[in-house]
């Protein structure tokens, strides 16, 4: 049995976005028992072999070797290719991928003429189906769409979750990356660039003031800032080449 005392956590709510007066935009963040922790790791161990072969192979949540960079990178491929693999969870009928983290979910095609756009409403369509077999709903109102593209007129047309309209946006954030609809970070990398350089001169005043040594405070402090912003680059490079 697992004790009572195990299942208590101190709870920090982390504000996401838009308007901090709403309880609903604060992730609640769970600091738990190390005992409780190290019993979960020894159930995960002996599960994970015989779960692993049956999850989707976009799943890169919480798996081994896989975070919300490796998605981002697959999808960020996926789009450069035009989505020439065909690997869809059953329940899709119009060959649209189908990317998850956890139980964040994106659903994507390459739209080249409005019989696509059809298509890729008709896949919508099935997911809610899908949701409404297992008792489970997608929070709508969290829901946008994004049209990528660089041609000056495509194809683009109003889709629907739920009955529901979605919003068409010209910037989305996918697992903390703002990424536009020409497939750029630009706004990201000087969010980023803005970050770092803040924060560099933190660090060069700490090393400075304490006689620390910069490598270690730019290893601490600035390297994960720098990883991100690297991979942003990289993605942006490719899409202005492509």
């Amino acid at each position: 049995m697992f004790p009572d005392s195990w299942k208590l956590a101190d709870v920090t709510p982390v504000f996401k976005n838009d308007d901090p007066s709403l309880v609903n935009n604060y992730r609640p963040i769970s600091l738990l028992s190390l005992l409780s922790k190290t019993l979960e790791r020894c159930v995960h161990n002996h599960c994970l072999a015989h779960i692993s072969p049956q999850l989707y192979r976009m799943q890169h949540g919480f798996l081994k070797g896989r975070s919300t960079v490796t998605q981002l990178l697959a999808v960020y491929q996926d789009t450069i290719e035009g989505l020439a693999e065909d690997d869809l969870p059953g329940y899709i009928k119009n060959k649209s991928k189908v990317a998850l983290f956890a139980d964040d979910s994106k659903l994507y095609k390459t739209i080249s003429k409005l019989s696509d756009s059809e298509a890729l409403q008709e896949d919508l369509s099935c997911l809610s189906d899908w949701c409404k077999d297992w008792n489970m709903d997608f929070n709508t109102s969290k829901c946008k769409a994004l049209n990528i593209s660089k041609k000056k007129s495509p194809t683009v047309r109003n889709y629907q979750l739920n009955n529901e309209s979605l919003v068409t946006v010209k910037e989305i954030t996918d697992l903390g990356i703002s990424i536009n609809d020409k497939l750029l970070c630009s706004s990201h990398i000087a969010q980023i660039s803005k970050r770092a350089n803040r924060t560099l001169g933190h660090v060069k005043r700490l090393c400075s003031h304490q006689g620390f040594d910069v490598n270690w405070g730019f290893a601490l402090f600035l390297s994960p800032v720098v990883t991100v912003k690297l991979i942003t680059n990289s993605i942006n490079s490719n899409s202005n080449t492509s």
